[in-house]
């Protein structure tokens, strides 16, 4: 019921041309690690020929660096198929935001359509709101079609199959696995403040998913999360972290017919932008 009302209220003209090259780069990079597997394949196989036609010993000193090659070859290759894989970013991929003020700081991650310049301005007013310093993970804008396509991708991230979905993860959602490993690894325990708008919102859960089906689902406890303009519906929102917040409004269309909320639930409000209508509702406390 969901997607079907997604599918009827999508732009789908501007979305298409984005589909098309969101899918278009998926099958090159697939392509490109099957070209990567069969060349492995076929240079482990000369090289096991020349290894045989010269009679060279494991032991021999020519047969040694023959293996060297062999080895080096493979470790490039596989990390060249982990590079293509890599579901990690770098948690160092921020901006910092309001470093006047102090206390623990606060990720925000913003939603489609939103260049850089418009998310630092974001980031600040939320800075300044909560009287603490932020790290904006942006979320960049490649148009309005390709930003959609890629919001979709976002959305069925906990239903593709397990071999497509580091292939479709977004660098901004790589980031925020890393931000929650870094966190699992070095910070346990301790409150981890995010925040969210709209498509970040689905890059937030994503993430959770990811780290909860890879052995730091503990991280959760830790994870204090207010999502603005959510496009999903509260069954979507799994796996919850001990503090969730979702913050709409009755007139924000996005989030009741993209994301199926059909007008259920929401405060006062005229639409979905985070600077006018969100921002100002966040309760400092949510996050502590």
């Amino acid at each position: 019921m969901v997607w079907l009302v997604c599918l009827m209220v999508l732009p789908v003209a501007p979305a298409w041309g984005g589909w098309r090259e969101a899918l278009r780069e998926a099958r090159e990079a697939v392509d490109d690690a099957k070209a990567l597997a069969g060349e492995a394949n076929a240079l482990a196989g000369r090289l096991k020929g020349v290894v045989g036609e010269t009679g060279m010993g494991v032991g021999d000193a020519a047969g040694q660096r023959w293996r060297r090659v062999v080895r080096v070859a493979i470790l490039e290759g596989r990390g060249r198929l982990d590079a293509w894989r890599q579901p990690y970013g770098s948690a160092t991929e921020f901006t910092a935001i309001g470093e006047a003020y102090e206390g623990p700081v606060v990720w925000y991650v913003n939603g489609l359509g939103t260049n850089k310049e418009r998310a630092e301005h974001t980031a600040g007013l939320l800075a300044e709101h909560l009287g603490r310093p932020v790290r904006l993970i942006h979320n960049p804008t490649r148009g309005l079609g390709r930003d959609l396509a890629e919001s979709a991708m976002d959305r069925s991230y906990p239903w593709l199959p397990g071999r497509v979905r580091n292939a479709l993860l977004s660098d901004t959602t790589r980031t925020l696995n890393a931000v929650l490993r870094d966190h699992a690894e070095l910070h346990p325990g301790e409150p981890l403040s995010i925040v969210s708008h709209s498509q970040g919102c689905l890059m937030v859960r994503d993430a959770l998913v990811f780290a909860s089906e890879h052995g730091r689902g503990g991280v959760l406890a830790d994870v204090r999360w207010v999502a603005m303009g959510v496009p999903m519906v509260e069954a979507e929102l799994r796996p919850r972290p001990a503090q969730l917040r979702v913050l709409t409004n009755r007139g924000d269309l996005v989030s009741h017919l993209i994301g199926g909320r059909l007008f259920r639930e929401g405060g006062q409000g005229r639409g979905h932008a985070v600077d006018r209508e969100y921002i100002h509702r966040i309760d400092p406390q949510w996050l502590r």
